[in-house]
Order: C-alpha cells, then structure tokens, then sequence
C-alpha cells in the first residue's frame, strides 16, 4: 500500500477484525479501497455558462458520461420573497410593511427579468441568464445603497446643522 493510506488503512484494522476479515496489510489496502469506493461522494459544481464548461466537458467527456448531474431549478415566488424579507429585516424603517413591500418588488422584479430571458433566448437566440446569486446581488446591492445613501443624507444634515448654529 502507498505510504499516504497507511493512517487509513490501520483505522479500517477493528472494522475488519469485526467483520472477521483478514487482518493482513494487503487484505487491509482491498477492503479500505472497496470500501471507499462504495461510499466515496465528490461533490463538483460548475456554472454552466460560458466556454470554461463547454471546454471541460469536451477534454473530460466522463465528467458528463459518469456523474449525475444535478441541474438547480428556478426559486419559486415565495422563496424570493422571504430571503428578500431576511435581508431587508436589517434595514429600520418608518412603516414596518415597506420591509413586505420592498421584498415584493424584488421578487417581480426577477421574475419578470427571469421571464423576459426565456422569452428573449427562444425569440432572438440570446441566452441570458438570471440566476439566484444575481438575485442576491440585487438585495444586498440595495441594501448597501441604501445604507450609503442614508449615510450621506445623515452628514449632509449635520453640514447645513453646523452651519445654522454658526449664524
């Protein structure tokens, strides 16, 4: 056995003294590899946009041919809504139903991009795709601007503040 499986090997020593295997180093390596084989789970996520998988599946062909493929499907409404909602639970404001309200404007707001984009690739050909990250990106970029926005609003008070108080 290699050297690196070893410590590994050595583990599997009780399991097969319980499963009354032989305990030889070389019965030891077959029943550690089989069994990692048998339990072994790689998990392999990739964007499917772009040249970087088109090319990976053209020089590893097993990675289409022996691998199950797990394609995520869109968030429904409801989803949307409510991590919208936890991301804007954050942010204070001055009627607690613009939390609801600003969460279900970013929900019709993907969707209808989502829906635009199917209608687009099947009309011109053009694929664009609307994914739950850029889903995210919307929330929290709001968020954020908001945030600056107040941030400015708040030192330009205190500016026309001070200068009041000079006078």
């Amino acid at each position: 056995p290699y050297p690196l499986c070893a410590l590994a090997v050595s583990d599997e020593r009780p399991e097969a003294t319980k499963a009354e295997r032989s305990t030889s180093e070389d019965e030891l390596y077959k029943w550690f590899i089989q069994r990692s084989r048998a339990n072994l789970n790689i998990v392999f996520c990739m964007s499917p946009i772009g040249k970087l998988f088109q090319n990976s599946v053209r020089m590893y062909p097993s990675l289409v041919n022996c691998t199950t493929i797990k394609w995520f499907s869109e968030w429904p409404a409801t989803a949307l809504r409510e991590v919208a909602a936890q991301f804007l639970s954050e942010i204070s404001f001055d009627e607690p139903s613009h939390t609801e309200s600003l969460a279900t404007v970013f929900t019709r707001a993907h969707t209808s991009v989502s829906a635009t984009a199917s209608k687009m690739a099947l009309e011109v050909k053009r694929f664009t795709y609307v994914t739950p990250t850029s889903y995210l990106a919307l929330v929290t970029g709001y968020r954020e601007m908001l945030k600056n926005k107040r941030k400015r609003d708040f030192n330009e008070c205190q500016h026309i503040d001070f200068g009041v108080e000079q006078d």
